[in-house]
């Protein structure tokens, strides 16, 4: 049961069949082989003393599936970004140089999250799993679901936004470094955003964040992002724009 039926008609189908050769295949003895792999895209049978070559799976591995990154917005993409700053580039040898973990720094408005969610939607395509979020919404997470942190480490990434940026509690604190200390520990990677300057990062002013830092600083690999404030400059590009246009309509 569930084997195929051998009969004329889909002995017709399969001598028909057509194999399209890409750039770089090439044949030998009549079978066509992989240019990459160098491996047969074809078998060779006889069935009811009818030679068939129909198609076979070559050696090379197979594409990886797109992984939706949790929490990133789509347009958070290397595609949408200039390249032109450090921080940019050394995001880019982050994805090549996967895994190791980052710590990006700087004012407000630079870029920092954008290029966090840059570099999960590019492991996305490479068929790694990332989530990205707050403190905040990772502490509510765990609040409200007891096995949330354990699900967090089987992530190939977590990226961490936004930290210190908030109200701070000591559950919150408590996660933050639960999380950040677990996934130490087990030789995973993380992505840290924060607005704090190296120097208030180094100089806490409470145990609970120089305990947090300190684990940080130890781990990640510090990237200043620095700049014009984005946010303001894509505001005032809309303001440009709106303002073009009622002159237009309003000549």
């Amino acid at each position: 049961m569930g084997e195929a039926i051998l009969n004329d008609s889909n002995i017709g189908m399969a001598r028909k069949a057509v194999i399209k050769p890409v750039a770089g295949d090439y044949y030998v003895d009549g079978i066509l082989y992989c240019g990459r792999c160098k491996s047969p895209k074809q078998a060779k049978i006889t069935v009811n003393g009818v030679v068939l070559m129909p198609a076979a799976k070559c050696k090379c591995p197979e594409p990886p599936i797109f992984v939706r990154p949790d929490g990133v917005p789509r347009e958070w993409c290397f595609e949408n970004d200039d390249g032109a700053s450090p921080a940019s580039r050394q995001a880019h040898r982050f994805v090549e140089s996967f895994p190791m973990s980052l710590l990006f720094y700087g004012a407000v408005g630079t870029g920092k999250s954008f290029l966090a969610g840059c570099i999960c939607n590019e492991l996305g395509r490479r068929g790694k799993s990332t989530i990205m979020d707050t403190a905040r919404g990772y502490a509510d997470k765990a609040f409200n679901d007891h096995e949330f942190l354990g699900r967090l480490m089987t992530y190939d990434l977590v990226v961490l936004d936004d930290l210190a940026a908030e109200r701070k509690t000591d559950y919150l604190q408590e996660t933050v470094f639960q999380i950040i200390n677990m996934r130490t520990q087990a030789n995973k990677p993380i992505v840290i955003t924060t607005n704090l300057t190296a120097e208030q990062m180094k100089h806490a002013d409470n145990v609970n964040d120089e305990r947090i830092f300190s684990r940080v600083l130890s781990v990640c690999i510090p990237v200043l992002v620095s700049g014009i404030d984005r946010r303001r400059e894509q505001g005032r590009k809309r303001l440009e724009e709106w303002r073009k246009k009622e002159c237009s309509a309003n000549p």
